[in-house]
């Protein structure tokens, strides 16, 4: 069976679908195949065909967010989109400003479909992603390969010691949105007060925002990261709406449970009994919900172990790359 050479153009976005692209490229590298990353910025996110890459000598697959796959399948090679998250869906329309709106349906669906239409093989990171793509984008030949992680680097640290009565520490890691649910996470730290002590790693929130009492220590290494990970007790990540947030599955990863919204995408990757899940609205159901980790150590301890598995079974970065390269493969020419 012949070696891949994936063509990999990209545009920078500094987002989790560039980290996915260049984790990827060095992975498919590791293990014997070619792969060319053209990367380009991010104005280019605009007018994908002028960008100034072209396909790599002996190249015989692309793969391309599917933002701007459709510009790359010109080249003739065949086409691998993946799709992080379909922004048409009318349950994010109340967290977009006017330019999103306009950008999204002018330029972004109709990009989107035109990659459904000439791909090969259409990837969704996660199961309600190939839902939102069979329904909004009219796919037909989706493959689902959840996103993963490296759960060994990403593994559980020494249990944080808690005193009785010591406030249980809360992680937000991300960048602070209204489609985050930052306004939830800042609901929440409100309501619990001193009861808990909150760390935000990533940008500070933008204005608009509120922003909850705590620590803003910016945009963590990551063995920064994977550190804040082990010393939390609970991730909030009360997203609106995701694709397969890696922040998520590396806290996972770490055995740090995860609190999320009902419908989000993440929801479906909480194990029975491994974390809190509640409609985004429920803010006095999120605070009980904590205030019960708080009262139940054993419980609490019993979380992390399922998180952990979980982690460990479904979102492992060995299982995504054997997904990736079982489909380009069946796509090269």
């Amino acid at each position: 069976m012949a070696d891949l050479h994936v063509w990999m153009p990209l545009v920078e976005t500094g987002t989790g679908a560039e980290v996915y692209t260049r984790v990827l490229a060095d992975r498919l590298r590791e293990r014997g195949h070619t792969v060319t990353l053209d990367s380009v910025p991010q104005f280019y996110q605009y007018c994908p065909w002028l960008a100034p890459v072209a396909p790599p000598e002996g190249g015989n697959v692309v793969l391309a967010n599917s933002w701007n796959a459709a510009a790359f399948a010109a080249s003739g090679l065949p086409t691998v989109s993946v799709c992080h998250l379909v922004v048409h869906d009318e349950r994010l329309r109340p967290f977009k400003s006017w330019p999103q709106r306009i950008f999204h349906r002018l330029f972004v669906l109709p990009m989107e479909r035109a990659a459904v239409r000439r791909a090969a093989a259409n990837v969704a990171v996660s199961p309600l992603v190939a839902r939102q793509m069979q329904r909004i984008l009219g796919a037909d030949n989706v493959v689902t390969v959840n996103n993963g992680v490296d759960t060994a680097y990403f593994s559980p640290g020494e249990p944080p010691e808690r005193q009785a009565g010591d406030p249980l520490k809360l992680l937000f890691v991300g960048k602070p949105s209204l489609r985050k649910g930052y306004d939830i996470v800042a609901a929440i730290i409100g309501a619990l007060g001193d009861k808990v002590e909150f760390i935000s790693a990533g940008p500070e929130p933008p204005p608009g925002l509120p922003r909850p009492e705590g620590n803003y220590p910016g945009k963590l290494d990551k063995a920064a990261l994977r550190e804040a990970y082990r010393a939390a007790d609970l991730l909030l990540f009360p997203s609106r709406m995701e694709g397969l947030s890696l922040a998520v599955a590396e806290a996972m990863a770490c055995g740090l449970p995860v609190l999320t919204c009902e419908g989000s995408s993440m929801d479906e990757f909480i194990p029975a009994g491994g974390g809190i899940v509640r409609p985004a609205d429920d803010i006095a159901g999120f605070v009980y919900e904590i205030e019960c980790v708080m009262r139940d150590p054993a419980a609490h301890s019993t979380m992390r172990d399922l998180t952990r598995a979980f982690a460990v079974d479904h979102l492992s970065e060995q299982r995504w790359v054997d997904g990736m390269e079982e489909v380009l493969m069946s796509a090269r020419a």
